[in-house]
C-alpha cells in the first residue's frame, strides 16, 4: 500500500503528504495505535532514485584496474611504514564515508530519539487508555450487577404483582358472591320480616279475641254463678216448702 501511494514520488521531485486522521475515544485506542505506526513508518520512507547504467565491458575492466591500482598504492604504503596505511585518496574516500555516517548515525539517533518520545507518548497514552478501559470494565461490570439486581427485583415485583391480581380477582368473586348471598339473605330476611309482622299482627288479633273471651266467659261463669246460686236458693225454698207441706200433711193424717 505504501508503494502504490508513493508510486508518483519515485523520480525524487514530488513530496506526498499523508494526513493520518485518529479518534480521542478509547474505544477506537487499537485504531488510533495502528494509524500512527503506519503513519509514522510512512513518515520516515527515504526515497532514493538510481540511475541505472548498463556498463560495458570495456568500463567494467577499466574500473577493475582502477579498483586494483587502488589496493596496490594501499599495499605499498602498508609496506612502506610501520603499521597498517591506505593511500590519500582512499583516506579522503574513507573519511568522507565515515562522515557520511557520522551525520546519519546522528540522524538516526535524533529519528531514535523522536521515536522513543512518540512510543512514550503513545505508551502513556497507552497505558491511560488501558487504565479507563479497565475503569470502564469495571463500570460496565458493576452496572451489569446493578441491572441483573434491578431485573431480579423487576420479576420478584412482577410475581408479587401477578400474585396480587389473582389474589384481588379471588376477592372480587368473593365479594360477588357475597354481594348475592346478603342479596339473597336480605330478601329472606325481608320477607320473614314481614311473616313475623304478620304473625305478630296475628298474634295481636288472638290476644284480643283471647281477651275478650276471657271477658265473656267470666261475665258468664258470673252469670251462671248467680243463676246457679238463684236456682239454688230457689230449690232450698221449696224443699223446705215441701217438707213444711209435708209435716203438715203428716201431722194431717197422723
Amino acid at each position: 500500500k505504501l508503494t502504490r501511494i508513493l508510486q508518483d514520488s519515485l523520480g525524487g521531485r514530488t513530496k506526498t503528504s499523508i494526513i493520518a486522521t485518529v479518534s480521542p475515544a478509547s474505544i477506537n485506542l487499537e485504531e488510533t495505535l495502528s494509524t500512527l505506526e503506519y503513519a509514522h513508518r510512512a513518515k520516515n520512507i527515504m526515497n532514493k532514485p538510481e540511475v541505472n547504467q548498463k556498463l560495458t565491458k570495456k568500463a567494467l575492466i577499466k574500473e577493475y584496474t582502477e579498483e586494483i591500482e587502488r589496493l596496490k598504492r594501499d599495499l605499498a604504503a602498508a609496506r612502506e611504514k610501520n603499521g597498517v596505511y591506505i593511500s590519500p585518496e582512499n583516506y579522503e574516500a574513507l573519511n568522507g564515508k565515515l562522515t557520511v555516517q557520522e551525520e546519519q548515525i546522528a540522524e538516526y539517533i535524533d529519528k531514535i530519539c523522536i521515536m522513543e518520545e512518540e512510543v512514550k507518548r503513545i505508551t502513556e497514552l497507552f497505558t491511560a487508555s488501558k487504565n479507563e478501559l479497565e475503569q470502564c470494565k469495571t463500570d460496565l461490570q458493576v452496572k451489569e450487577k446493578e441491572l441483573e439486581e434491578t431485573q431480579k427485583d423487576l420479576r420478584e415485583t412482577k410475581v408479587h404483582l401477578a400474585e396480587e391480581e389473582y389474589v384481588v380477582s379471588v376477592l372480587e368473586d368473593t365479594e360477588q358472591k357475597l354481594h348475592g348471598t346478603a342479596s339473597k339473605l336480605l330478601s329472606t330476611v325481608e320477607e320473614t320480616t314481614k311473616d313475623v309482622s304478620g304473625l305478630h299482627a296475628k298474634l295481636d288479633r288472638k290476644k284480643a279475641v283471647d281477651q275478650h273471651n276471657a271477658i265473656v266467659q267470666n261475665t258468664f261463669a258470673g252469670q251462671m254463678n248467680a243463676l246457679f246460686n238463684k236456682i239454688q236458693d230457689s230449690v232450698s225454698e221449696n224443699s223446705l216448702k215441701q217438707q213444711q207441706v209435708l209435716t203438715s200433711y203428716t201431722n194431717f193424717i197422723g
